[in-house]
């Protein structure tokens, strides 16, 4: 109340002072002598500092999440491509082998066959064994 007292006092009676009050308000308070607000800064300056620091920092980070996210994604798609070329590798040399082993497959059993007749005896005609 002190600011207003001293509004009315330096302008006079101009409607009881009430149109410089609004001007009076939003200036600055008079600096006195060991005033702690006058050693530091206002508060609204440090907000904007943080503002303006928080902006460029925001984007640098969402800079860097990005190459993080880029590089594991591509990393991870590198891993099932690997995963995906070991498996087709193995699918295709079975196949390759394949006739290779039908054809050891029927030399086994015609081996085993013959082996079986040998050691029995070779099987009549009349006889069920065949």
């Amino acid at each position: 109340m002190a600011t207003l007292r001293h509004c009315i006092a330096l302008r006079g009676n101009r409607i009881h002072g009430l149109p410089h009050l609004w001007s009076s308000l939003t200036s600055p308070a008079p600096v006195t002598a060991g005033s702690p607000a006058s050693s530091s800064p206002p508060r609204s300056n440090n907000v904007e500092t943080v503002l303006k620091l928080l902006s460029p920092l925001l984007a640098i980070a969402a800079f860097v999440w990005g190459i993080y996210t880029y590089r594991d994604t591509s990393g991870q798609q590198l891993n099932r491509q690997r995963a995906e070329a070991e498996r087709t590798a193995e699918t295709r040399r079975i196949e390759a082998t394949r006739p290779y082993l039908d054809k050891q497959l029927a030399l086994y059993t015609e081996v085993t066959v013959g082996m079986s007749w040998q050691r029995r005896g070779a099987p009549t005609r009349g006889s069920a064994e065949f």
